[in-house]
């Protein structure tokens, strides 16, 4: 991203009266452009800050040792008391927007948007409507206005940013998930086609199988493919019995027990309410339709 507009300064930043109580509280709200020689900062705060790089790129060196390059396009969470230390790159240092905060809903804020002890780092797709907010703030906004309506004001913009990054953390856990829920019923579906001649295939069989709860393996291959699990068994064992009464001159019996049915009487139950006619009369309907 180019230097924003905004920047009519190396640095400056809003301090936030905070008299209200609000659910989520902005202390202050900055920018700067870093110069090479910035010194590296630990961090020792009693509330969360939020980083966002705007272009150039910096460290982010957490109290575990883990050490991160960080550039554009990105945010990175530094948490009360982290002691985390960030400094910007000696060739390419980074400009970088930021808001300190805290409040009763932060916590949850935070982990809805995916941030943890182990990940605090986030790439974001949305980010240049993020720098939009501080760019309001810092060029358009109405200093001038009461304490309260700037405090309002400030949780507004934080609320909208949060908006965004728990917005796109749940669009790719959405995507993740169902396509790991869509993997799992391939496998499910594999194991039906493999056993469907098994007179004792079941739910319960198969979620014994596949390491699933049968409740569960119902639940998932319902929301995935929009039919029960064991009508899929019936609908599989039905197209392969219509397929050997057309293509093959075999007994019923046969038919039945190829399909995965003990019982020839029941198959042909089966097969009638299905298709509404027996399997004795399939191929004659079959001719005769196309007659």
């Amino acid at each position: 991203m180019s230097e924003s507009n905004f920047l009519k300064k190396f640095f400056d930043y809003k301090q936030v009266a905070n008299n209200l109580e609000l659910g989520i509280c902005p202390q202050i709200i900055g920018y700067e452009k870093c110069s090479k020689k910035k010194a590296p900062i630990t961090y020792n705060k009693s509330w969360f800050t939020l980083h966002f790089v705007i272009s150039g790129y910096g460290f982010l060196t957490e109290e575990n040792g883990l050490s991160s390059r960080i550039g554009p396009n990105t945010c990175f969470l530094l948490e009360p008391g982290s002691k985390a230390t960030y400094g910007p790159d000696t060739d390419d240092p980074w400009i970088y927007a930021w808001v300190e905060f805290s409040g009763t809903t932060v916590k949850k804020l935070c982990q809805k948007a995916d941030f943890n002890h182990f990940h605090n780092v986030l790439s974001c797709d949305r980010f240049e409507e993020i720098i939009s907010f501080f760019k309001e703030i810092f060029s358009d906004y109405d200093s001038s206005t009461n304490e309260d309506s700037r405090d309002i004001f400030y949780a507004s913009v934080l609320m909208n940013i949060f908006s965004i990054l728990i917005g796109e953390h749940e669009e790719e856990a959405t995507r993740e998930s169902m396509s790991d829920k869509e993997a799992n019923v391939a496998k499910i579906i594999q194991y039906f086609k493999a056993n469907y001649t098994n007179p004792n295939l079941s739910v319960n069989d198969a979620a014994k199988k596949l390491f699933f709860s049968p409740a569960y393996l119902t639940r998932l291959f319902k929301e995935v493919t929009g039919v029960a699990p064991s009508q899929y068994i019936i609908d599989l064992r039905m197209r392969e019995a219509c397929d050997l009464l057309t293509k093959h001159s075999l007994s019923i019996l046969k038919i039945a027990s190829a399909v995965g049915y003990k019982n020839q009487f029941y198959f042909s139950k089966e097969f009638k309410r299905y298709y509404s006619v027996p399997p004795s009369h399939y191929t004659k309907k079959d001719e005769n339709q196309s007659e």
